[in-house]
C-alpha cells in the first residue's frame, strides 16, 4: 500500500530535519508511520463501509419494504405448485404412453 523506504528516502534525504535523529531511528520511526498510516486508512474504510449499511438500513426503514423472507416463501409456494402441475403432467403423459403402447401391439396382433 505504502512505498517502502528505498524508494521515499530520496524526496526527504536533503530535508533540514532529516539529520536530526540516527539512520537506524529514521527508518524504524518511517515503518511505524507507515504502519499506523495503514491501520488509520483500514479503519476509515471500515467506518465508511459502515456508514454506507446502515445508510442503506435506513433507506428500507423509511421505504417501508417487506421482508426478503416473506416474497421467498411467496415464489417457494408458486414453485410447489409449479412443481405438482408438472409432476401431474408426467403422470398422465406416462399413462397415455401405456395405452398407446397397449393400442400399438393389440393392433399389431389383429394386423398378423
Amino acid at each position: 500500500m505504502f512505498s517502502t523506504w528505498e524508494k521515499e528516502l530520496h524526496k526527504i534525504v536533503f530535508d533540514r530535519r532529516y539529520l536530526l535523529l540516527a539512520s537506524k531511528e529514521r527508518k524504524q520511526i518511517y515503518e511505524q508511520y507507515v504502519k499506523e498510516r495503514a491501520d488509520d486508512e483500514r479503519k476509515e474504510k471500515v467506518r465508511k463501509l459502515r456508514q454506507r449499511k446502515e445508510d442503506y438500513r435506513q433507506l428500507l426503514i423509511e421505504a417501508k419494504l417487506r421482508s426478503r423472507y416473506d416474497s421467498l416463501s411467496l415464489q417457494n409456494k408458486n414453485k410447489c405448485t409449479k412443481c405438482e402441475h408438472l409432476s401431474r403432467r408426467k403422470v398422465l403423459a406416462n399413462k397415455f404412453n401405456i395405452i398407446l403402447c397397449n393400442c400399438n401391439q393389440s393392433c399389431d396382433l389383429v394386423v398378423r
